[in-house]
């Protein structure tokens, strides 16, 4: 899916109360220096949650399941605007 843009632009247009990715660690960002480097699925989770419903800059109707030994994905919360 991040790399389809036709399928993002459906999933985007579909109206979506919530989101739910699960196996966040692959929702990646990371600050090389002063620059913040993301992968296509961050960049679609962003592009997906900006147009949830119940969108605020601070809660973008995003929900990231993560295990509980998985800190990579504690780097995509914070990233995505969550908890």
């Amino acid at each position: 899916m991040a790399r389809n843009e036709d399928l993002q632009d459906k999933l985007c247009a579909a109206g979506w109360d919530l989101v739910i990715f699960d196996e966040a660690h692959k929702l990646a960002a990371h600050f090389f220096g002063n620059k913040l480097e993301k992968t296509g699925r961050f960049r679609l989770a962003e592009k997906v949650g900006a147009q949830t419903c119940h969108y605020r800059k601070s809660n973008p109707g995003i929900l990231i399941v993560q295990s509980a030994q998985d800190r990579a994905a504690d780097n995509a919360s914070g990233c995505l605007g969550g908890a």
